[in-house]
Formats: structure tokens, C-alpha cells, sequence
């Protein structure tokens, strides 16, 4: 009897153990995660916004993009902003600088739901620690809107190419209501000496009717090199 006692306790005992090892290792792998920098398997490092220093105006969200994801932007066909003749040069001017050690930073702008276009946006700084951009390349990206959608939710397709959302506007019965928003992009590309191991923050700066500040930040551990 003694003994069925102690291995009932035992159980019990595992079973409250089970948890704290099941948060030791989820929270371990979620720090790994946050503090590497992107790989071959890891194409995206999001910056956390920066709360002491944040402007609501517009949407603003800023990643280091890897060299994968990196060929996927700058192929994309929405990317009108730029001549034809004049995409093979833009891509191989990035793709030449990352041969150098340097890294790309993807800053997306997008309206608020009844705010200011970013069409009337001006110039923009962006700013890692200390160090300028050493090369920013910024066009605009537009989407369709339909707000229309199912449950609620508005459905955006990029507005190149129209194939994806063609069967919209000219369905059987009645075409849809849609609409276009224009958000804009942006590439970064800083040398590897402005990363440090830390916290590190990128700046951006967009001029409009006033100086907008956004400022996010981003983790690395060791050197602040990948």
C-alpha cells in the first residue's frame, strides 16, 4: 500500500514539472529567435516599435529582410515606380552590396483608414544608430481595395498583376466596389560596422506639413553581426 502511495506521488509530482520545462524551452527558443539576425532560413527580423518615440499619422513597419527575400522585392512586378530598362540595374546595385557586408532594411508606409495619403509625403531619412543609409532605394507600391469583403474584412491584392483579382470587377451579375491605396517602400542598405550587439535603432524620418519620427528597435547578440 505504501508503496502505490509513493507512485502516485511521484506522478504527481512529474506532472507539475511538466509545465516549467515545457516554458523553459518554448521561452529559450523564443529568445533565440528574436536575437538572431536573418539566414537562409529565417528571411525576416520585424523591429519593434519604439513607444517613447512614435508618431500615429501613418502605419509604419520596418524589417531586415535576408538576400532570398531581398531578390523577391525587388522582382516584384507592383514595383511600377521604376522603367523597365532601369529594374536590372537596381537589382544588381543591391545584390553587388551585400558582396560589401551590408544589410537591407524593408520600410513599409501605409494610410491610416480616413488620414493623409502617403502621396503627400516628401523627402525621407532613414538613420541605423549613427550611421546614414549608404544607399535607400523608395517607390510607391499600390493596391486594390475591396471593402466589400466577407465577415468584415476588406480584401487588398497588390495591383499588379490584375489576374489575381480580375473576377471581381467584372463578375456574372454585379462588379464589386473597389478602391486603389497607394503605401510606399522603401530599402535601406547599411554596412555591417553599424550593428552592434544589443539594441539597435533605426530611425525614420519622413517630411511632410511637419517632420514625422519613427523609430524601431532591433536585437542582435554577439557582435551584431550574423
Amino acid at each position: 500500500m505504501k508503496s502505490f502511495s509513493f507512485l502516485l506521488r511521484a506522478r504527481y509530482v512529474l506532472f507539475l514539472w511538466i509545465p516549467f520545462f515545457f516554458c523553459v524551452f518554448s521561452c529559450r527558443a523564443r529568445v533565440n529567435f528574436v536575437r538572431s539576425a536573418p539566414s537562409a532560413e529565417i528571411e525576416s527580423k520585424k523591429g519593434i516599435p519604439d513607444p517613447n518615440v512614435w508618431n500615429g499619422a501613418f502605419l509604419v513597419s520596418a524589417s531586415e529582410i535576408g538576400s532570398e527575400r531581398l531578390k523577391k522585392i525587388l522582382a516584384d512586378p507592383n514595383n511600377f515606380s521604376r522603367p523597365e530598362s532601369d529594374s536590372d540595374h537596381v537589382q544588381e546595385g543591391f545584390s553587388e552590396m551585400e558582396k560589401f557586408g551590408a544589410r537591407v532594411f524593408l520600410i513599409i508606409i501605409k494610410p491610416k483608414v480616413g488620414g493623409r495619403e502617403v502621396s503627400d509625403l516628401g523627402e525621407t531619412g532613414i538613420r541605423l544608430g549613427e550611421c546614414d543609409a549608404v544607399d535607400k532605394l523608395e517607390y510607391p507600391y499600390t493596391y486594390v481595395v475591396f471593402p466589400e469583403a466577407a465577415f468584415g474584412q476588406a480584401e487588398r491584392y497588390p495591383k499588379t498583376p490584375q489576374e489575381a483579382y480580375k473576377s471581381l470587377t467584372f463578375p456574372r451579375k454585379k462588379a464589386r466596389h473597389y478602391y486603389e491605396e497607394e503605401t510606399r517602400r522603401i530599402l535601406a542598405a547599411f554596412p555591417g560596422r553599424c550593428f552592434v550587439s544589443g539594441e539597435n535603432r533605426l530611425e525614420v524620418q519622413i517630411l511632410g506639413s511637419e517632420l514625422l519620427l519613427f523609430r524601431f528597435l532591433f536585437q542582435y547578440g554577439g557582435s551584431g553581426t550574423r
